[in-house]
């Protein structure tokens, strides 16, 4: 529950019902441990595509000079 997994209700369910089975338990707690960090890592990439894209705008509106724009760029995809 702490690390608010997306499935935390079918985990929930399957450790209620079968979690007596030793296998059951250990898939669950396997199963709650993981896909959390996937997630967090899709939403850091869309979020770094999306400032990459604002800054290619500033670009193409001539507000960046193409070497300004690769700096900014390596400072998003360093941080």
């Amino acid at each position: 529950m702490k690390r608010e997994h997306p499935s935390l209700f079918l985990i929930g369910v399957l450790n209620f019902l079968l979690g007596f089975t030793l296998l059951v338990w250990v898939a669950c707690f396997i199963w709650a441990s993981t896909n959390r960090n996937e997630e967090s890592n899709n939403s850091i990439r869309i979020n770094i595509a999306e400032e990459i894209e604002k800054l290619d705008v500033l670009r193409k509106k001539g507000l960046l000079t193409d070497e300004e724009f690769k700096q900014q760029k390596l400072k998003i995809l360093n941080s």
